[in-house]
């Protein structure tokens, strides 16, 4: 779901606005549709607070569920909050399987990926997705790992520094060997 043209519209007087405070010309040939081009690309990336949440789809296994399952090496981008930087990574999330049932893998990918949709911090991210997912699982976790331009361009200009979260609840609260176990297989697989 794209941004509303109103929304649009004001992206596009922003950027025009932006354009002048740097001392460009915006109708220059370079810039003269930059507005509009920077308008499709938010309206592209982050119309998270304009589109309804996935539902995570369930299937029944007869023969026996994993004890969790884990997917990962997931690359993502998602827009700082504090300064519309853009951070970029990879996420593993994982979860027991509750009631003999197990999530579609795409659902978890996809739920994950609509919280990146607006402007956010890393914790965040997975702070939502883990809830998100929890009400169809004994208990769900999410790493994220990710360099953040908002340090990497400006501020203390670390090219390379990575950030680390990790978020759990459920069964993960309360058994380590769950967390190694993730661990270990992220680092394995």
């Amino acid at each position: 779901m794209a941004l509303p043209p109103s929304s649009q519209e004001m992206i596009k007087e922003a950027v025009q606005q932006i354009l002048l405070a740097l001392g460009e010309d915006p109708n220059r040939e370079g810039l003269l549709r930059t507005p509009e081009r920077v308008a499709k690309m938010f309206s592209d990336v982050l119309d998270g607070n304009h589109s309804r949440p996935p539902i995570p789809t369930t299937f029944e296994e007869l023969d026996g569920v994993p004890d969790q399952v884990v997917t990962h090496n997931t690359p993502f981008y998602a827009y700082c909050e504090h300064h519309m930087a853009i951070f970029t990574g990879t996420v593993a999330i994982g979860y027991v399987p509750k009631d003999n049932r197990v999530i579609g893998l795409s659902k978890l990918v996809r739920i994950f990926r609509y919280y990146c949709k607006r402007p956010t911090i890393q914790e965040r991210i997975g702070m939502l997705t883990i809830k998100a997912i929890l009400a169809h699982t004994n208990g769900a976790i999410c790493q994220i790992t990710a360099e953040h331009t908002c340090m990497s361009l400006r501020g203390i200009k670390s090219a390379g520094a990575r950030t680390t979260t990790l978020t759990f609840n459920g069964a993960y609260s309360s058994n380590a060997d769950l967390i190694h176990d993730f661990k270990k297989s992220i680092k394995n697989g």
